[in-house]
């Protein structure tokens, strides 16, 4: 995947996950402070950490 799209991806999820932290009384008022945002940061990491996967050539059988 290009750096490009990484980087659109990236800034996408942050902005998802503000908006979530904002609201987050509405969505569960049980729910703690700290989940929201750690998940945000593990799957901006992750997006950037991790290869593509790539498919790999056929076998002759």
């Amino acid at each position: 995947m290009p750096p490009i799209l990484k980087g659109v991806l990236s800034v996408l999820v942050a902005v998802v996950v503000a908006g979530c932290y904002l609201l987050r009384d509405r969505l569960s008022p049980d729910l703690p402070a700290w989940l929201i945002p750690a998940l945000g940061l593990f799957m901006v990491g992750a997006l950037w950490l991790f290869p593509d996967a790539k498919k790999l050539p056929a076998s002759p059988r």
